[in-house]
């Protein structure tokens, strides 16, 4: 068993990192919630300060905590966020894990629940901002892609509100986001190799 090992085989580091997202889940320890300090987590789980370190390290990777050095209030609780889920599929398609193809099929059928969803649970007020970004979108077709673009992406969101699914809302954004940043590079691929 190595030096950063606990019992089981588990690292101590994890511990912490376990505490935290149990406490978050149950709600004992909410967004804008300080942790306790660096000592007093020392003394609480009765690890060394580098395991402290580590735990706080992995929990800041993962977008739960936000941590100052030498601030004696302790690490900040963050809202629970989609960054880790955008960096991961970043991650599969950098490496090619993902392609294009998948991904907008992927999209395709999501689209189509969330259109599903939004059709039965619209409100007027989502009718009137889908056709507002309709209407831009037609305004800068073949002129302004980024006009279109941004219209195009408000379209698609107020359709995943007034679905009124979360998850169609958080996956369509991740894997949408995925779809633009694959395109975005696959030109600049296909505009290096040109010069």
């Amino acid at each position: 068993m190595s030096a950063g090992d606990g019992t089981g085989g588990q690292r101590l580091f994890q511990r912490v990192v376990d505490w935290v997202q149990g406490a978050m889940a149950s709600g004992e320890l909410r967004p804008g919630d300080r942790l306790p300090s660096e000592r007093e987590l020392v003394e609480q789980f009765g690890i060394g300060r580098a395991s402290v370190r580590e735990g706080l390290r992995v929990l800041e990777n993962m977008h739960l905590v936000r941590s100052s050095p030498r601030d004696p209030r302790g690490p900040l609780v963050l809202p629970v966020s989609t960054e880790p889920m955008r960096r991961s599929v970043a991650m599969l398609t950098l490496s090619g894990g993902m392609e294009l193809a998948e991904l907008v099929q992927f999209r395709m059928i999501a689209d189509a629940s969330a259109n599903l969803l939004a059709a039965s649970r619209r409100t007027e007020d989502h009718l009137l901002r889908m056709e507002r970004a309709m209407a831009r979108m037609r305004a800068s077709m073949g002129r302004d892609h980024a006009a279109f673009s941004r219209a195009d992406l408000e379209f698609h969101e107020v359709i995943a509100e007034a679905g009124g699914n979360r998850v169609v809302q958080v996956y369509g954004d991740v894997i949408r986001e995925a779809i633009l940043d694959l395109i975005a590079r696959t030109i600049l691929d296909a505009t290096i190799v040109r010069r």
